[in-house]
C-alpha cells in the first residue's frame, strides 16, 4: 500500500504543478511543487539516535521515498536537518497539546510554562513536536512525535496568539494527500 501512495503522490505533484502553473496557490512560488532528493536510511537512523526519537513511519517513509522536504502546504516542508534545528532537547519529551483544547486549557498551559520570558521553560509547551514547515511569520506545522497523538499534524504559533490546531487526518501521508487533492 505504501508504494501505491508514493506513486500517487508523485503523480499528484506533477498534476498540481501543471494545474497551478501560474503559482497562484499560497507558497507554491517557493516550493514549485518540487521535493528535495530523498534522504538515505543511514542518515535517518543517525538523526533518530542522536535525538532519541523514532519518526512516525509515514513521515519517515516520505523522507526516504518522496523527498527530504520541498513541496508541501503553505511554504512547503523543511528538510529534516532544518526541522531538527528547533527545540532539540524537547523532541523526545511528552507532547502537552491535544485536539480541541479550550481557551481555558490553553491559558493554563501557558501560565504553567511561561514563568518569565528570560527562561527557556516556555519551549516545553511544544515538546514532542517536530516542526516540519512554516505557514509564514511565527506559524508552524508540526508533527507530533510522542504520546497519544503521535503522527498527527498540528498547526501552532511561536507567539502563542492562537490555540494550536490539529488537522483532521491521523497521519502525515493522509494530510499531505489531502493538500495535493485540494489543488
Amino acid at each position: 500500500l505504501m508504494q501505491e501512495e508514493f506513486d500517487s503522490i508523485k503523480r499528484l505533484l506533477k498534476k498540481a504543478d501543471k494545474k497551478d502553473s501560474k503559482r497562484e496557490v499560497f507558497g507554491a512560488n517557493k516550493h514549485q511543487y518540487c521535493c528535495n532528493p530523498p534522504i538515505v536510511e543511514e542518515m535517518l537512523q543517525k538523526l533518530e539516535e542522536d535525538f532519541h526519537i523514532t519518526l512516525p513511519k509515514e513521515y519517515r517513509n516520505f523522507l526516504k521515498f518522496i523527498g527530504n522536504g520541498g513541496a508541501g502546504p503553505y511554504y512547503g516542508l523543511y528538510p529534516i536537518e532544518k526541522a531538527f534545528d528547533y527545540n532539540k532537547e524537547f523532541l523526545c519529551m511528552p507532547c502537552l497539546l491535544k485536539p480541541n483544547m479550550t481557551e481555558k486549557q490553553w491559558q493554563e498551559l501557558l501560565e504553567k510554562y511561561q514563568i518569565n520570558e528570560e527562561e527557556d521553560e516556555w519551549e516545553k509547551i511544544y515538546s514532542g513536536i517536530l516542526p516540519i514547515g512554516t505557514q509564514g511569520c511565527t506559524y508552524e506545522m508540526g508533527l507530533i512525535l510522542t504520546g497519544e497523538y503521535r503522527g498527527r499534524i498540528v498547526y501552532f504559533d511561536y507567539d502563542y496568539e492562537n490555540i494550536p490546531f490539529f488537522v483532521e487526518e491521523n497521519d502525515f501521508l493522509k494530510w499531505y494527500m489531502r493538500w495535493l487533492e485540494e489543488i
